[in-house]
């Protein structure tokens, strides 16, 4: 943000000050107007790359803090152990998260979430529906008691290994500033052709990208697409890498309720694959949808 805002101040002030000295030198008679904007188009047409040479130095800081943080991760703990396969579910005891020393968001919490059954947690704002979503997506390793995969305390497992099995799609999702199709495949192998067309019509994506021209424009957070449609090519690049576990934080608050439900419908089909969807909706026709409800707040 800083950075795209001393690119756009630097062009101004090259525009500015040409122009000035410009229109000084057509009162002294040494150009004339045409002259003078012809140097005003050359001085943009020069400002242009430089602009977006910080623009890209912006995104490389971006993408830099990501890796940073993903190498944090890795060696925060002695994460050396490997999950072979996902055979039996998660289980976790007397879980406690807090972001200051004394305030936790989560106390005390017993849950198991049994390999293949579909999962719907509720609860009121503030109760930690997402903290235990990002928990289970190791953005916390300082917590108190256990979350275990199979018998192995997650914290433990090397991180690598361990996104192979599960994904977390976000509330506010990330989109990077490139192709729609490198952010689905997260500039990976493009799957097979039937595979991609189906993962675009399970999540919906193939309603607003509708064709090879429309998976090769560029995207990005700030594109003019809406939350929804973000989160729905977060949710493609999930659903391609073919986890075990899907975690997927408000997947109604993008989208309206009926696209929602029928999204669920399509991944739920999968019977192997485990979800644990955090929401706030109640409405019976979603709700549905899922094997057990889970009220946090009664069991946290």
């Amino acid at each position: 943000m800083v950075a795209n805002l001393v690119g756009g101040y630097a062009n101004f002030l090259m525009t500015f000050a040409t122009i000035g000295f410009g229109s000084y030198l057509v009162v002294a008679g040494s150009l004339s107007i045409g002259e003078v904007i012809v140097v005003v188009n050359l001085v943009q047409g020069a400002a242009w790359p430089m602009t977006e040479f910080i623009e890209g130095l912006n995104g490389m800081r971006a993408a830099k803090g990501v890796y940073d943080k993903a190498r944090e991760k890795a060696c925060a703990t002695e994460a050396t152990e490997t999950l072979a396969d996902f055979n039996n579910g998660i289980n976790i005891e007397g879980l406690g998260l807090k972001y200051e020393e004394d305030t936790y968001v989560l106390k005390n919490l017993n849950l198991d979430f049994t390999k293949g059954r579909k999962y719907a947690v509720l609860a009121p704002s503030g109760y930690g529906k997402t903290s235990l979503a990002r928990a289970l997506a190791l953005e916390f390793l300082e917590y108190e008691g256990t979350i275990k995969i199979d018998g192995k305390e997650i914290k433990y497992v090397n991180p690598n290994n361990y996104y192979q099995f599960i994904r977390y799609v976000r509330q506010d999702p990330y989109l990077f500033t490139d192709t729609a199709i490198n952010n689905i495949t997260f500039f990976g192998e493009r799957p097979p052709q039937e595979e991609l067309d189906r993962i675009l019509r399970v999540t919906r994506v193939d309603e607003f990208m509708r064709n090879e021209e429309d998976l090769q424009r560029e995207v990005s957070n700030n594109s003019g697409l809406s939350g929804g449609q973000k989160q729905r090519i977060v949710l493609a690049r999930a659903l391609l890498h073919k986890p075990n576990i899907l975690v997927l934080d408000e997947i109604t608050s993008g989208v309206d309720l009926e696209t929602a439900c029928d999204i669920l419908k399509d991944i739920f089909e999968d019977r192997e694959l485990t979800v644990i969807a955090i929401t706030h909706e109640s409405d019976e026709s979603f709700l549905g949808l899922f094997d057990e409800i889970v009220q946090l707040d009664e069991v946290a």
